[in-house]
């Protein structure tokens, strides 16, 4: 195992021990620092984002997208396959 692999081992056990309330908390905080983010890159200006829509026990990022699609932003979303492809 690699670094990387520890440390997405540890934050996936870390976010199985939040309740819903706080997983809620975490994607409306991602929401608020991400659009301030986006609109700082963006100066305003049209443009489209990649994005993935959270799962299970990630924090969810349904408010970012609402949020980044009301502000006229697009979101492109990645497909992965079982396989990681």
């Amino acid at each position: 195992m690699t670094l990387k692999d520890d440390i997405r081992r540890d934050n996936r056990k870390r976010r199985l021990t939040l309740t819903a309330q706080q997983r809620a908390d975490a994607g409306t905080g991602i929401a608020r620092h991400g659009l301030l983010w986006a609109d700082a890159v963006t100066q305003g200006n049209p443009s489209t984002f990649a994005a993935y829509v959270g799962v299970a026990a990630e924090p969810p990022t349904m408010p970012l997208l609402a949020a980044l699609h009301a502000a006229g932003t697009g979101s492109s979303f990645p497909s992965v396959n079982r396989n990681g492809v």
